[in-house]
């Protein structure tokens, strides 16, 4: 690289190395993946072709599902230490593979078939995009006196769709990857028939999205699924997707937490933040989850509901919680690629 001129941007850097935008500006907060420079004018981020090496071994490490704390000792370790790393990590997912299997068979007669692995390029697999309709739901809102909110934006990203929900007490944000042109923006659809509009299409059906008139569409070969295109303003949700100045981050197993959180706690749960733990105090107990990095500072009381539906929603094993006060929106982003997150408002007290 011979200076600025000739880095990439964010966007071309995510394309070539398989990462998202959103991942990238995460990995750039963690410390893996710093961007080759800064513009100080506009703040836009620059890398380098010597930076993609290093970018597509995150990538894969982060597909192994290793740990942010583990990615960061293998990216500086030597090729030895490396390999030993990786094959430690294998060995532990195969253990758990091998108990989930054996969990699995003891419930049920499992029929022996062929399955059918798919190499091919697709534009959007049915399966992916009813996973992240499901994800955004729980957010949406049901007031009829709002009913610009008892909606759905579908809208195109850098190389993705994003799908956003929000009932002004939460926000849930989903990307997903596709390939080819996603276009300008698709609309806004209404919750209530999202649930049901792919039912017509096969889960592992290519689906093409096109908008025909008042309705966005969705093709399979020869089977069509069409849902409504409202004539609403969707609240811009893009702001509040940057991270925060001088916010606080932990890192938390999303498991861990998830059960924590459905244990059979009541009422309003209070976050409190601790060294190297997350503590969820509601009116009955108090929990202890263990975390990496800081925060909150300060007691931030969640709806239990609200909370559980954006921990549930979340991608990958691990969870980013980000605050900044007790009355500012907290955080959730799935740490593995970006590509989910979702903002609580705190309950005022």
């Amino acid at each position: 690289m011979t200076g600025m001129d000739t880095a990439m941007t964010i966007g071309a850097f995510a394309r070539r190395t398989g990462l998202s935008v959103t991942a990238l500006r995460f990995y750039d907060r963690r410390g893996l993946l710093r961007p080759a420079g800064v513009d100080p004018t506009s703040g836009y981020r620059r890398y380098g072709v010597d930076q993609i090496s290093r970018a597509e071994l995150l990538r894969e490490l982060r597909l192994l599902e290793m740990g942010l704390a583990e990615v960061a000792r293998a990216l500086e370790a030597g090729p030895d230490e490396r390999r030993a790393l990786v094959a430690a990590h294998v060995d532990r997912l195969e253990i758990r593979t091998a108990r989930v299997r054996h969990r699995a068979h003891s419930l049920r007669n499992l029929d022996t078939k062929d399955t059918t692995m798919y190499d091919t390029t697709i534009d959007l697999r049915v399966d992916e995009l009813r996973r992240a309709i499901r994800q955004v739901l729980p957010a949406a809102g049901t007031d009829p006196r709002a009913p610009h909110l008892m909606t759905v934006l579908l809208t195109s990203t850098d190389g993705g769709l994003r799908l956003v929900a929000t009932d002004r007490h939460r926000l849930a944000v989903r990307d997903l990857a596709v390939a080819g042109d996603t276009g300008a923006v698709v609309g806004v659809v209404p919750s209530a028939a999202l649930a049901e509009w792919l039912d017509d299409l096969a889960a592992d059906d290519t689906a093409t999205l096109t908008r025909d008139g008042d309705e966005l569409v969705a093709t399979a070969g020869a089977r069509r699924a069409g849902i409504p295109i409202v004539p609403v303003d969707f609240p811009d949700h893009r702001p509040l997707l940057e991270p925060a100045a001088g916010a606080d981050e932990l890192v938390v197993a999303r498991d861990t937490l998830l059960s924590a959180l459905r244990s059979g706690g009541q009422g309003p749960i209070t976050l409190v933040g601790g060294a190297d733990e997350l503590g969820l105090e509601s009116a009955d107990r108090v929990q202890h989850v263990a975390a990496s990095g800081r925060g909150p500072n300060e007691r931030t009381v969640l709806d239990l509901g609200y909370l559980t539906d954006a921990v549930a929603a979340t991608v990958g094993a691990e969870i980013v919680i980000e605050t900044t006060g007790p009355l500012d929106p907290v955080v959730f982003r799935s740490a593995d690629d970006g590509t989910f997150v979702s903002l609580v408002m705190p309950i005022a007290t």
